[in-house]
């Protein structure tokens, strides 16, 4: 039974995690900066093999919900863009695709469900509790981070390595550059193990 397709939506687009999803890029990542990875692989050839080469920095841009319906309303806005890009494609992203959940496939190179952030509420047994993710918190309870002072450890939450530790273990450094009311947050705790530096 689970072999079976189902029928989706024709508006639904399922993740791609063999190369066309926004968890691939990590992987992507250090295959042009020539460092090991453990995870996904990285993207299709097509969407990176024409930018390899001696390439030393990587920057990556994430903006939340920006998706290719809103590309496509506002193509005008972002034409120039598009038009200096070596690459241009639309990625899927992961399911769920709920911030903590891709966040977290960014920051891993994991799917959802090999590193355990499956969504923004989630039971958690071992704390007796369900938990919204956003802010480390039980659900009942408004106070971010009670999670961690019921004894949670960011640094070990996830279930996989650390896409920045991967690569500080292949000798090159990474910056994180968030808002200031979250780059200290418990959730980019978690995401940031292994970054150099982190920048508000």
């Amino acid at each position: 039974m689970l072999d079976q397709a189902i029928e989706l939506p024709a508006e639904f687009l399922p993740p791609d995690y063999r190369g066309g999803c926004i968890a691939n890029v990590p992987a992507t990542i250090a295959a042009l900066l020539d460092v090991p990875f453990i995870g996904l692989p990285p993207l299709y050839g097509t969407l990176w093999k024409p930018l390899q080469g001696d390439v030393k920095r990587v920057v990556l841009l994430v903006l939340d919900a920006l998706g290719q319906n809103l590309i496509e309303r506002e193509h005008k806005l972002v034409a120039g863009l598009r038009q200096q890009t070596a690459v241009s494609a639309q990625l899927t992203s992961v399911f769920p695709s709920t911030t903590v959940a891709a966040l977290s496939s960014f920051w891993t190179g994991g799917a959802p469900a090999q590193h355990g952030m499956v969504g923004l509420n989630l039971l958690l047994p071992e704390y007796d509790t369900v938990s919204f993710m956003l802010q480390f918190r039980a659900s009942y309870d408004r106070t971010p981070d009670s999670l961690v002072n019921a004894g949670l450890k960011p640094e070990e939450f996830l279930a996989v390595p650390g896409f920045a530790e991967q690569l500080a273990a292949g000798g090159v450094e990474t910056h994180a550059f968030k808002g200031h009311e979250i780059i200290k947050s418990v959730l980019s705790q978690a995401h940031g193990r292994g970054v150099k530096g982190n920048h508000a």
